[in-house]
This record gives structure tokens, sequence and C-alpha cells, in this order.
């Protein structure tokens, strides 16, 4: 009688563990959904307020194609790819983080002379 209810108790516990760990893998996929565009905005960004951004494909898991703009607030907004502003914006962050790029270099080239 013993050994049939461990082998329930097992059993329950496998389940449970299964659905749970099912539960947490769709929680996971659902996450990635909610941070993608699900629309874009005409609206034009300015460059101030933009600290970076990142391409949205709709390969990896989001519906539609998106420029995705980072705000020094850490807030996203979506906007067309296709939109001359935003490829102008684009450009201009690239050059912003070429250029700081290059300060960085030569920060350290200095602090190595120094050292």
């Amino acid at each position: 009688m013993m050994r049939g209810t461990i082998f329930s108790t097992a059993a329950l516990l496998f389940i449970i563990s299964t659905v749970l760990w099912s539960i947490s893998q769709a929680n996971e996929n659902s996450n990635a959904l909610e941070d993608c565009c699900l629309s874009t905005s005409d609206a034009e960004v300015p460059v101030k307020i933009v600290k970076d951004y990142k391409m949205q494909l709709p390969g990896n898991g989001c519906k539609i194609e998106a420029v995705v703009f980072l705000t020094k607030q850490r807030k996203h907004l979506c906007s067309p790819p296709e939109a001359k502003w935003v490829k102008d914006l684009i450009r201009k962050i690239n050059r912003k983080k070429k250029s700081s790029k290059k300060r960085q270099q030569k920060a350290q080239k200095k602090k190595r002379r120094q050292a």
C-alpha cells in the first residue's frame, strides 16, 4: 500500500512541475511579444532626446518592421523605417556614436602615454 502512495505522489509532483514549467515558458514568450511595436508613428523624433535605436524585423517574433528609438528617458518610440526623417536620424545617431568612440579611443591612448 505504501509503494502505491509513493508512486502516486511522485507522479503528482511530476505533473505539477510540468504544468508550472509550461506556464513559465508561456510567460517568457508573451514577454517577448510585449517588446514589439504594434504600429509606427509618423511624428518626427528630435535627435536631442534619442540615445540609441534598434531595428525590429518581422521574422524575430514581431509582426511589423520598425525602427525603435530609445530616448534618454528610456522610452521606446516606434517609427516607420522607410521614412526619410527616420533614415536621417539613424545617420545622425551613427555619426554621434562614431565620434564618441573616437574620443574614447583618444582618451585611452592619452592615459597609456601618461602611465
